[in-house]
């Protein structure tokens, strides 16, 4: 066996929900870190010189998190895993500032725009995750043996369990051998019902991005992202306008001045994207401005939270939002018969037809 074969490891196929569950719990873990030390005025743990800093929990919860996947069987100890270690990361980076300065400075103001740096990058490898999911025989059959062989444990729901039964099937078609396959599919359909579940982040997130997608599709929300655009393309302007004329612009500090360079920046690419919308096609014009605000997320919040620190959130949020939609609106433009109406689009059809 060549040694590229010894390295290649199966991916899990709830790889991707597990990574973002840790991602989630990194970030509430910052922010409820940061909102509850603004609140309660910074304590401290420790007298007499000592100070037990956050960073220290956040290292024993990362070890919690390991001790767990390398003692325990089953998905359930991964999800357990991907929350602890998740918040124990998140503890971790809070921290960032003492360890990249000389006076272990945590107020370091481009903290912040490091430890988004960081979570773009596992968002990042989350996307590729996913694109990547498993295809081949031997690892489509892995992943229903591991859903079997945890089903011993505690049952399989009926979402597991179908999950299983279809990979498989996935791994038959795929020139799986037949025994192995037989073998698998009798330890899945021999798995007892369970009937706790464990899925209460599968459900949450299930409920959240239902409700995110009823706002996505819906046209105040396509207005209000185009909206938001002429803004990012007027506002940088009048910025400069107030610095030049001295109209009571804010004191400019080097991040601040950074940060109003690049959306200086981003005002022709606009400026193209609404020129190209107006005189080819209203798709044409969206891609453009996609790209603007994908770069907007990549680059841009960057220096946002460099100059503001948390305050730049709502900035990631707003971003975010304008990306789901103008994504949703370019598919609808792309192929509109796969793209699902409206609810109350779908009813007026159905009195139509009746």
């Amino acid at each position: 066996m060549s040694l590229r074969a010894k390295l290649q490891f199966g991916q899990d196929v709830h790889a991707v929900i597990r990574i973002e569950l840790f991602i989630v719990s990194a970030v509430s873990a910052v922010l409820i870190t940061r909102g509850y030390l603004i609140l309660m005025g910074y304590p401290q743990i420790g007298s007499g010189g000592l100070h037990i800093a956050h960073m220290l929990w956040g290292g024993l919860l990362m070890l919690v998190s390991h001790v767990l996947l390398l003692g325990f069987l089953g998905p359930r100890v991964k999800g357990v895993s991907a929350v602890v270690g998740g918040v124990g990361f998140g503890l971790f980076i809070d921290e960032v500032g003492k360890f990249v300065t000389s006076d272990n400075d945590y107020f370091f103001q481009p903290s912040f725009a490091i430890m988004y740096v960081v979570f773009v990058a596992l968002v990042l490898v989350m996307h590729r995750m996913s694109e990547r999911s498993p295809r081949d025989a031997a690892t489509l059959l892995a992943n229903a043996a591991t859903l079997g062989a945890s089903g011993q444990l505690h049952g399989l729901d009926d979402v597991d369990r179908a999950d299983a039964l279809q990979m498989i099937a996935l791994a038959r078609g795929r020139g799986a051998d037949d025994r192995a396959a037989r073998a698998v599919q009798e330890m899945v359909e021999a798995c007892s019902v369970d009937q706790h579940g464990g899925r209460w982040y599968a459900s949450i997130r299930t409920f959240v991005l239902r409700a995110a997608r009823g706002v996505v599709r819906s046209r105040s929300a396509y207005v209000a992202v185009v909206a938001i655009l002429v803004f990012q393309m007027v506002d940088p302007v009048g910025d400069v306008v107030r610095i030049v004329f001295d109209l009571g612009y804010e004191e400019m500090t080097t991040a601040s001045t950074v940060r109003l360079g690049w959306l200086l920046l981003t005002v022709p690419v606009i400026v193209t994207g609404f020129v190209t919308w107006w005189r080819r096609s209203e798709e044409h014009g969206l891609q453009v401005l996609r790209y603007v605000v994908l770069l907007n997320i990549m680059v841009g919040q960057v220096f946002n939270f460099a100059d503001r620190e948390l305050d730049a959130l709502p900035g990631v949020l707003v971003n975010l939002g304008s990306l789901a939609v103008v994504n949703y609106r370019l598919r609808m433009l792309e192929e509109p018969s796969e793209v699902p109406a409206p609810a109350r689009l779908r009813r007026r059809s159905m009195e139509d037809t009746e």
